[in-house]
């Protein structure tokens, strides 16, 4: 399958940074793990809810290889499909932090999305916007646009059952009035596989470069989610 040149040139740049991380992470940059799994359950031909878990733990923190905990989050989210390819989402976001750090505070977020997605005959684009509020011991705010490349390995893109390797980069703006404004950058490859008609399953690496304008730090995350829709 040909991929234009352009593709080429993103996919490169995010695999050149993910393996630059890699070859750092075990001596600076922690290594975090996200599994997360949720239930997609269709209301009607436009509504649909989807209830999430996610569990973050650490997995190598200065070097060393170890499980600590960091957070539990329980997620829900609301979403309305203009049309095929346009879709609207209202969700709410806690996350446990408390019990596992004591130094750290729960945090509650609501959050609005917009989602526009454009089918190509070789791969598939989507473009995601997306606002939240985060409610910890001051209120702030975060704006995030997301731009992903979606395309099969070997087979038909409609296939529900093949590969599709996905390659995303994603822009953070957090301000408040209580803490200045941090930007970051997120990069992402991952594999993902329809293995049954209503589960999906996705597996990648996510590189986060976050606050470069004031205090810099980078993290590695290896994402694991599973989908089930009823």
């Amino acid at each position: 399958m040909m991929v234009p040149k352009y593709y080429k040139y993103f996919l490169t740049i995010i695999l050149h940074a993910l393996t630059f991380t890699v070859l750092k992470a075990q001596n600076e940059i922690p290594v975090l793990a996200d599994s997360e799994f949720s239930i997609v359950i269709p209301i009607s031909k436009s509504w649909v809810l989807k209830s999430g878990l996610t569990n973050r733990n650490y997995f190598i923190e200065e070097g060393d290889i170890l499980y600590r905990q960091k957070h539990i989050e329980i997620n829900q989210f609301v979403d309305f499909k203009l049309d095929k390819a346009n879709k609207f989402s209202l969700g709410i976001r806690y996350r446990f932090k408390e019990a596992f750090e004591a130094t750290e505070t729960n945090e509650l977020r609501f959050l609005q999305q917009y989602s526009h997605l454009v089918e190509g005959a070789k791969f598939d684009v989507t473009y995601r916007l997306r606002q939240e509020e985060r409610f910890r011991e001051e209120l702030s705010f975060r704006t995030r646009f997301r731009l992903s490349f979606i395309f099969p390995i070997g087979k038909p893109l409609k296939d529900s059952k093949q590969f599709y390797l996905v390659a995303d980069t994603e822009s953070v703006w957090s301000y408040g009035k209580f803490e200045g404004t941090e930007l970051g950058q997120r990069w992402r490859v991952g594999l993902q596989n329809n293995f049954f008609e209503r589960a999906k399953f996705s597996l990648g690496p996510e590189f986060r470069y976050n606050s470069y304008l004031r205090n810099p730090k980078s993290e590695l995350f290896l994402i694991s989610e599973v989908s089930i829709s009823l």
